[in-house]
């Protein structure tokens, strides 16, 4: 069964589009069910298009523990650890 969601802004679906975000995270607790490699995501944006995806890698960790290389990952900004921290830091 397919997961379906959306971003909470239609940038961060382009990125998706373009090639350029090849990852996301979500704050969990151990109750959460997590995602598993193979599962297939289908992501909306708010015109109602859609982008497939298959999940490769899943990883478990601590805010503290990102790192640059998962920021670069994400896509978003300049693609740094610091700019990653800022707009995750709720």
């Amino acid at each position: 069964m397919d997961n379906r969601w959306t971003f909470d802004n239609d940038e961060l679906f382009d990125l998706v589009a373009n090639g350029k975000k090849r990852g996301t995270c979500s704050l969990c607790d151990d109750n959460d069910q997590l995602s598993k490699v193979g599962d297939m995501n289908i992501i909306y944006n708010s015109k109602n298009e859609q982008i497939k995806i298959r999940i490769t890698n899943v990883r478990k960790c601590r805010f503290c523990d990102v790192d640059a290389d998962w920021a670069k990952t994400e896509g978003e900004g300049d693609l740094s650890l610091l700019y990653w921290q800022r707009v995750h830091c709720a």
